[in-house]
């Protein structure tokens, strides 16, 4: 993976020019929201009965947000896009801005959870996925000795 040193620092000095150009011209400011970084927030926890993850997706829809199982992961994926003009038309004082952000996550399941009873839930910008616990053992388990 590589990653531009400094790439995110020289786009934001960017924008600051841009919004010390415009001045008072401009209706809306040009800000880092155009830059938006999807990575929520999420809590593991566990109770007798479930499994709860719980993500924070401020912003988000039901309808931006998929979760799937395959071959025992569960995968959580957020998309966002959003395009908004500020005032009318074209010209001088117009502003038009695109926005667009991707999360995409994944986890192994343990053994001993029920797949087919996983439910979902998207309340008020917080996904919350309960996982049911299937009856017996989960795997087995045994302490290796550190040397």
């Amino acid at each position: 993976f590589f990653a531009p040193m400094g790439l995110g620092t020289r786009m934001q000095q960017a924008l600051d020019n841009l919004n010390r150009m415009l001045g008072s011209f401009s209706p809306a400011r040009f800000d880092d929201d155009l830059m938006t970084d999807m990575s929520p927030d999420y809590w593991l926890t566990e109770d007798d009965g479930s499994y709860r993850v719980r993500f924070e997706m401020p912003g988000l829809s039901k309808d931006d947000v998929k979760v799937t199982v395959r071959e025992g992961y569960l995968m959580v994926r957020g998309e966002h896009k959003e395009s908004r003009e500020d005032s009318g038309g074209e010209g001088p004082g117009s502003v038009w801005s695109r926005s667009y952000g991707y999360y995409s996550s994944s986890f192994l399941l343990p053994e001993n959870v029920k797949p087919e009873e996983i439910k979902a839930e998207m309340k008020h910008g917080v996904l919350e996925i309960v996982i049911p616990k299937a009856e017996g053992e989960a795997r087995n388990v045994k302490e290796i000795q550190v040397i």
